[in-house]
């Protein structure tokens, strides 16, 4: 993210330094929770309920702070690229024609043939969100409830349906389906967007977030069990793999969302992505955990004579490594401080 950033923009890319910093401080503090909660290998409920309490503080501090930034959404808008997301769905449309002109060949045609399956399941589960509307976005708006119906099928979360439940569905995501194509023919501009869009749209971007978890669970799933059987292959430990290739593997949807988010000229939003995103991994997604396994008993023990050295020492030099790694950011955020000043 710091590479991409322009010279000349360098005194705006953190837009309020104090939040990042407050920020890089709820996710040092809830380090240092968590440290204190695991320390000898004994969980309690009661211990581990600071650190969701600590999200939901931070939550409240956003809503209060949130206010604050209508006045500048505008400004951000205008230096703003052009998504790699726009392009690529673009593209995705694109590849809905049939490729029949003087100049296409017949390996044009055999790649086209053999990427429209995944171009159709790809539109028909997630909608389209880049902020424009057109026919084609409104018909793959319309079939989208349908497409992740499907999915949850295919995932496992719902049921193969009998011919009794085959009909219902049929029967509520249709006329469904019909309403989306026929409120679409009438878009509007929606406050806060300055774009034509349907009033269903923000709705609709929130199917879109669901089916996008749904297929990078799926992804990150068969990523960790190719990285687990390279393990197995290579006779790499579980332990060092979980430390190394797993983590990795778990971490590249945030390497690329950052990645995106750069090229857009969004660096205040990728460089409080970055922290917020551990920040909730380590104050939500373990409490939860913890939370369910310790709900029946006061307390669990995970090892009876406390954290082997295989476990403790790799888990120190992470926790020393996260230590350096927000010292960096913090030092990258005053040096942005100062170069704004200056200019």
């Amino acid at each position: 993210v710091v590479y991409f950033v322009e010279t000349s923009e360098k005194g705006d890319t953190l837009h309020h330094p104090g939040r990042y910093w407050l920020l890089l401080g709820f996710y040092s503090l809830a380090v240092v929770l968590t440290v204190f909660t695991v320390r000898k290998a004994r969980l309690n409920f009661w211990s581990v309920c600071p650190l969701p309490a600590l999200y939901c503080v931070y939550l409240c501090y956003l809503a209060y702070k949130g206010r604050e930034d209508e006045t500048e959404r505008y400004i951000r808008l205008r230096k703003r690229r052009r998504s790699s997301t726009d392009a690529a769905m673009d593209n995705a449309l694109a590849c809905l024609s049939i490729p029949f002109g003087e100049d296409e060949t017949a390996c044009n045609r055999i790649l086209w043939a053999m990427m429209l399956p995944f171009t159709v399941i790809r539109l028909a589960t997630m909608p389209p969100c880049d902020m424009r509307w057109d026919g084609s976005r409104r018909i793959c708006h319309a079939v989208s409830p349908v497409g992740l119906y499907f999915l949850f099928v295919v995932k496992g979360y719902v049921e193969i349906p009998d011919l009794k439940h085959a009909a219902i569905a049929v029967a509520v995501l249709l006329p469904v389906c019909v309403v989306i194509y026929m409120a679409g023919d009438k878009p509007a501009v929606i406050k806060g967007t300055r774009a034509d869009l349907p009033w269903f749209y923000m709705p609709m971007t929130l199917v879109g977030l669901v089916s996008a978890i749904l297929w990078l669970s799926a992804l990150s799933k068969e990523i960790t069990a190719i990285l687990e059987g390279v393990c197995r292959y290579f006779q790499v430990s579980r332990l060092r793999s979980g430390f190394t290739l797993l983590a990795w593997g778990n971490c590249a949807s945030d390497l690329v969302a950052a990645y995106s988010l750069a090229v857009m000229n969004e660096y205040s939003l990728a460089l409080h992505g970055i922290v917020a995103t551990q920040f909730f991994n380590v104050s939500v997604g373990f409490p939860s955990s913890i939370l369910v396994i310790t709900w029946r008993s006061a307390n669990l023990a995970i090892f009876e004579n406390g954290w082997p050295g295989s476990i403790r020492d790799p888990l120190l030099v992470c926790t020393c490594s996260l230590a350096v790694a927000v010292s960096t950011l913090a030092l990258y955020s005053m040096f942005d401080l100062q170069v704004k000043r200056i200019s």
